[in-house]
């Protein structure tokens, strides 16, 4: 393989438009860079793809570097931070592919393919965009072979009429310049930030609309604390206007002049507004998953001061009739624009389907209905089974005015209820349907997934012991597998790690002691 590739590489310096282009293979590396779309002439909507591909070995250089970088910042070898460098310098010094064709899902519309390469790993390919598409945000995915890593996910935002330009730093430059002291590039960028958009800022007035710093924290790196004072971004933008922001990751910001408006949004543009009990996840935490997993932007009453009287407003039926949209029993609610749904499948087929969270129905115009029915059925049995464990007499009584049957209510579901759905889902997981894992369907993560992992995180809190079980006896392990995967893939792990994710209490998932048993 390996003498394959270097025949392959060899030969695209024969034509710098790579006569002999290749499909990526397992072992490589994929980067889709976020792009904008803009519109072209007859109004036609089209963007830039950047794709670059690498060898997923880093460079020899690497070890050299790393221990370089280490001994500067006064670390000793093996020592923890070693490995924190070594994680982070890895993409730069990983060997560069030239002649790959990458293959990608746009918003599971239309198929594009991107490439070949150049001698620098990288291809540009101006594509036209589908006409009836009009979110302000798209999402593009890689269709790559199993064990590609790399970013395979990427936006594309629409551009305002005007238009505008980003400069980016380490993504958009870094690979590109090809130096021959990776070293000292590394250096000049780790050090030399934020003061260089300061004197871009000075040099050029009026063309610098906004400038984003991100603080790096969460390493044990020296001298990041003085990097990180006040006094350096004082320094670094003095004499030019700015505003702090709210945002959680870019806490620092500075504007030279109005950000301009934006161009007018319909409805579908709008960001999606969740209506839910505060206080505990409920039936509400299937929403947010899909919301987070998608990187979709949103507000949610559970999080908003005042919020528990909007839901009230509606589940009293103090909501103004719209002509439109039927009035609401309960949430949870999703709002975007003049439409107004509940029902927690009802909204997750809605999102599922706008979020890219569902089978193209191009390539499977049946899809959605076989996603959907594996969506009911987790939320049949592990979900609404499991809130009548500890409400089998009436949602209106308390807890303690029904123990006993909860109880005897509980018995029965950990006994035969729990062990039979979850032995449902492991034929699922074992079916050709599934592909070839670890999601449900198609071989690709779909709400469905997302679904089960909540039911699955649910039932472990509330019957911790029972699930123990369950996962030692070893007839489930795909369960758990996909359970562990939806946790740790992109935009859910950064989410189960922040505070928007609320806390099992008294809602919908309950741990009860006299509850818990195998």
């Amino acid at each position: 393989m390996r003498r394959q590739r270097k025949i392959t590489n060899w030969l695209s310096y024969l034509d710098p438009k790579n006569p002999l282009p290749v499909s990526v293979s397992s072992d490589d590396v994929v980067w889709l860079m976020d792009n904008v779309a803009f519109q072209g002439p007859g109004g036609v909507w089209q963007a830039e793809f950047v794709a670059a591909v690498f060898d997923h070995k880093p460079s020899p250089k690497a070890v050299d570097i790393v221990g370089d970088i280490a001994s500067k910042l006064g670390f000793s070898k093996g020592d923890k931070e070693e490995k924190t460098i070594e994680w982070r310098v890895a993409p730069f010094m990983m060997e560069v592919l030239p002649g790959r064709c990458v293959r990608v899902n746009f918003e599971n519309l239309v198929q594009l393919d991107l490439g070949p390469g150049g001698r620098n790993g990288i291809s540009s390919d101006i594509k036209q965009l589908p006409h009836n598409f009009s979110h302000l945000v798209a999402r593009s995915v890689a269709d790559v072979p199993r064990g590609v890593t790399g970013m395979l996910e990427m936006k594309t935002l629409f551009a305002e009429p005007e238009g505008w330009a980003i400069i980016s730093d380490i993504d958009d430059t870094i690979k590109i310049t090809q130096t021959d002291d990776p070293a000292g590039i590394l250096r000049t960028t780790f050090v030399s930030d934020p003061e260089a958009y300061g004197v871009i800022s000075r040099l050029f007035p009026g063309w610098i609309r906004l400038i984003l710093i991100r603080r790096v924290t969460g390493i044990a790196a020296a001298g990041l604390e003085e990097k990180n004072a006040p006094e350096r971004f004082e320094r670094a933008f003095a004499s030019l206007p700015r505003k702090k922001s709210s945002l959680p990751l870019l806490p620092y910001l500075t504007m030279s002049s109005e950000v301009p408006a934006q161009r007018q949004k319909s409805d579908k543009d709008l960001s999606y507004h969740l209506i839910y009990w505060p206080g505990f996840p409920g039936r509400g935490e299937h929403v947010r998953l899909v919301l987070e997993k998608a990187g979709a932007d949103y507000t949610d009453t559970a999080a908003t001061e005042g919020g528990i009287d909007e839901v009230l407003a509606y589940v009293q039926g103090e909501t103004p009739d719209d002509g439109v949209n039927p009035p609401i029993l309960a949430p949870p609610i999703l709002r975007q624009g003049e439409l107004v749904i509940s029902q927690t499948p009802n909204i997750v087929l809605y999102l599922g389907n706008r979020l890219g969270l569902l089978p193209n129905p191009e390539e499977d115009p049946d899809g959605l209905y076989r996603v959907n029915e594996l969506v009911l059925t987790a939320l049949d049995g592990l979900s609404n089974e499991v809130h009548d464990c500890h409400h089998p007499i009436a949602v209106s009584l308390y807890y303690e005015d029904q123990k006993l049957e909860s109880k005897r209510r509980a018995e029965d579901y950990v006994k035969s209820r729990m062990p039979k759905f979850f032995t449902y889902f492991e034929r699922v997981l074992s079916s050709k349907a599934s592909g070839d894992g670890p999601w449900l369907y198609g071989g690709k993560l779909t709400v469905a997934d997302l679904i089960l992992f909540q039911c699955v995180d649910g039932v472990k809190y509330m019957f911790p012991k029972a699930t123990g079980k369950l996962k030692r006896e070893g007839k489930h392990s795909k369960v758990f597998a996909l359970h562990k995967a939806v946790a740790e893939c992109t935009g859910i792990k950064e989410y189960l790690q922040s505070p928007r994710r609320q806390k099992y209490t008294n809602g919908l998932y309950r741990y009860y002691e006299e509850l818990d048993i195998e």
